[in-house]
């Protein structure tokens, strides 16, 4: 869609032909002699001049008490002072477009801040029909998917406490781990509960890619052995470094205060020292599970092969994306109408 400042530029543009610019001289000049022609008058002359290049216009106003002729010539002067005035203005356009748009947005928001107490009793009342028609629809299945979390997490919660009790010196990080991945794994079953309950379907399924990571990666730790979850778990000292340096880059411009030298010193010594016990490619996204895929980059989608769980990589990708739906041969995005 085109905005609001190129449309008028556009529709401004096709303004500077010939007949519209010796139009306003011609108008300016029968000013200046007292004669103020109409907008159908000037309309006329604009015709007139589009059909030939010397013309001769003739209004006629049938005032029998006017008796007096105007004759108005217009010379190179005329013209080109009358397309200064114009570009001028279009010079001045993103200006006044500025000053325009902001004193609405001021007078708009006064007025929303005035109604808002209706129009927030409004919406919630749509909002609670919405869900009501929703829960007649989706009622069982999302029952379901809460008792479904529900025994997820409590079954997380016993495991943990059995182990603990007993724990295994030969797994410690893979349970560490897995109990870690447990936790976030049911977090956003809720979230993606909490999504599909209010309608949100396109964000439930964006949250069911990060359950899919998890997925992936739980696997992937419980195939591969201790050794590949102890790497797994050191690696948040490298997302913490990678992360650290995009920081201090942008920190300024988004209004926060950049770490000190002795912060970035010490989290520089970490990540030295993990590239250093595991080898380079331990400093890269993935690099936790470079030695078992067998590559210096490793990517998702390699880790995602090696825990047999990339039958899934088109719902993996479909998930990323919104697809619009054909309404009446007009392409509409999904949205949540209530």
């Amino acid at each position: 869609m085109k905005t609001l400042h190129s449309a008028l530029e556009e529709a401004f543009e096709r303004q500077l032909d010939f007949a519209t610019i010796a139009t306003r001289a011609i108008a300016k000049k029968a000013a200046d002699q007292g004669v103020h022609l109409s907008q159908r008058e000037l309309v006329v002359i604009r015709k007139r001049l589009q059909q030939a290049d010397n013309p001769e216009v003739v209004i006629r106003r049938w005032r029998f008490w006017q008796k007096r002729s105007v004759k108005i010539s217009l010379n190179e002067d005329d013209i080109r002072g009358a397309l200064g005035n114009w570009e001028r203005l279009m010079e001045r356009l993103p200006e006044v477009l500025g000053t325009i748009a902001d004193d609405s947005a001021v007078r708009i928001l006064d007025k929303l801040k005035g109604g808002w107490a209706r129009e927030q009793r409004q919406q919630a009342k749509e909002r609670a029909g919405f869900e009501q028609r929703l829960q007649l629809l989706w009622g069982e299945p999302l029952s379901l998917l809460e008792m479904l979390n529900t025994i997820a997490t409590e079954a997380g919660e016993t495991v943990a406490t059995v182990w603990h009790e007993a724990p295994d010196p030969a797994n410690l990080h893979t349970a560490h781990a897995l109990f870690r991945l447990h936790a976030r794994a049911c977090q956003i079953a809720c979230e993606i509960h909490a999504l599909l309950r209010h309608g949100f379907a396109d964000g439930a399924l964006a949250r069911w890619r990060t359950m899919h990571e998890l997925t992936v990666t739980s696997l992937f730790l419980v195939n591969h052995g201790d050794s590949v979850a102890e790497r797994y778990l050191l690696h948040t000292a490298v997302e913490s470094w990678r992360a650290a340096q995009d920081y201090q880059v942008y920190c300024q411009s988004i209004g926060y205060p950049p770490f000190s030298v002795s912060e970035m010193d010490k989290m520089r010594t970490e990540f030295e020292a993990l590239v250093s016990r595991f080898g380079p490619s331990y400093g890269t996204q993935y690099g936790w599970a470079a030695e078992i895929v067998g590559k210096k980059q490793p990517t998702f989608r390699d880790i995602e092969k090696a825990a047999a769980l990339d039958h899934l990589r088109p719902y993996y990708r479909m998930a990323g994306q919104s697809v619009p739906e054909r309404v009446n041969d007009f392409e509409t995005p999904t949205v949540c109408i209530y």
